[in-house]
């Protein structure tokens, strides 16, 4: 008799842990999400973790785990640690039915593209003789913006170049731009005449219009540092240059397109890669926006500076301003680069006799800057401390 209760109950254990094993995955879900899908290098963003036990029957402990690539490090690192990735890991007491929600406030160190694509259950079993594991999908992304910086200087520069260069163009009248009525020559077209005023006067008058264009810059922004001796503080100084100077004139109204010498090697193909519903170009020589305004427009291109110099996708810069796609039109060409000395002659070349630039140069502080203005483009240096 007591060899069959033995026996029993030896049973019982064992189909206990089986249904357990088969059945504790389809119980217990997470979630991860952020509050917005991006934020700015030097900021704060927010990351929601949802756990949640779907069945009636409770958990002692289930430990949640998780990596995110570095550069983004949580407010308050208990239960996370850093190496190759960033791990948190934590422990949950569940009871039937219930549900646990958590915000972790995380530091945003430095620019890139974060994501979370798996979230990992453990547990025991329940008289704690095993371990049981379980993977889910996350598919939750976070994009880490550059850093701001302060490019009055620069916005003031483009604004006074932009204007002599208007000057120097013809205009075209903007029919939206009422500025006076005159007299009809035999030269104006008729849809001008203003009939009201002409009954008035009795002879035919014509309206007027100011004459406006649309103020357009182009961006090349170089990431390489090909050096032995790298410079990392004055490819992210340049980095943020672009992107706070993008964000300040297309919230001006003005039309910016963008040209970096990188690229993501996937995107590239044999003929210029268009993405869906935007302009941006993909091509042996790097990515480009050509001039457009608009916030689609600004945040098409912070996502690509959130990632430039990332991998091996940085080109020469020469290589860059060479190609076709780079041709800035009328926009004012506005060239990003810490490297003076290979990169004087490609963008004097870029610009030819007749046309003028800006270039912002980015040294560093205890180093000399001999680089000056001339006749095809204005100078202007941004002193970098040193990482």
């Amino acid at each position: 008799m007591v060899c069959l209760f033995f026996i029993i109950v030896i049973a019982l254990v064992a189909a206990w842990n089986i249904w357990f094993r088969r059945s504790w995955g389809r119980w217990l879900f997470s979630e991860l999400s952020f509050a917005r899908h991006f934020a700015y290098e030097g900021h704060e963003a927010v990351l929601t973790e949802v756990v949640e036990n779907r069945g009636r029957l409770p958990f002692s402990a289930v430990e949640v785990s998780f990596q995110i690539p570095k550069g983004i490090v949580f407010t308050d690192m208990e239960n996370a640690q850093v190496s190759d990735f960033l791990y948190k890991r934590d422990v949950y007491a569940l009871a039937g039915q219930q549900r646990i929600t958590r915000r972790l406030p995380v530091e945003c160190k430095k620019r890139g593209h974060y994501t979370v694509e798996k979230v990992r259950f453990k547990t025991n079993s329940p008289l704690y003789d095993k371990i049981f594991e379980k993977g889910l999908e996350a598919h939750t992304e976070l994009y880490v913006y550059a850093r701001r910086t302060d490019v009055s200087q620069i916005m003031d520069s483009c604004k006074q170049m932009i204007g002599i260069r208007q000057c120097e163009k013809n205009l075209f009248e903007d029919l939206f731009a009422f500025a006076s009525i005159r007299e009809y020559v035999p030269t104006d077209p008729m849809k001008t005449i203003n009939w009201k005023a002409s009954a008035k006067t009795g002879e035919l008058m014509v309206n007027t219009f100011e004459s406006t264009q649309t103020a357009q810059v182009m961006i090349y922004l170089d990431v390489g540092d090909e050096g032995i001796i790298k410079h990392p503080a004055l490819i992210e100084e340049g980095i943020s240059v672009a992107a706070s100077l993008c964000e300040r004139l297309l919230r001006q109204g003005m039309q910016v397109g963008l040209a970096v010498n990188w690229c993501d090697d996937a995107e590239i193909t044999e003929d210029e890669n268009v993405e869906p519903g935007t302009d941006r170009m993909v091509t042996e020589s790097g990515t480009c926006f050509p001039a457009a305004e608009g916030l689609m427009q600004l945040e098409s291109i912070e996502c690509t500076l959130a990632l430039a110099g990332s991998g091996k996708g940085v080109r020469p810069y020469g290589q860059l301003l060479a190609s076709d796609m780079a041709s800035p039109g009328g926009a004012l060409p506005v060239f990003i680069t810490m490297d003076a000395i290979h990169n004087r002659e490609a963008i004097a070349e870029f610009l030819g006799e007749e046309s003028t630039g800006l270039w912002v140069l980015p040294y560093e502080r205890g180093t000399e800057c001999p680089e000056k203005s001339c006749h095809a483009y204005a100078v202007i240096r941004r002193e970098v401390v040193p990482c």
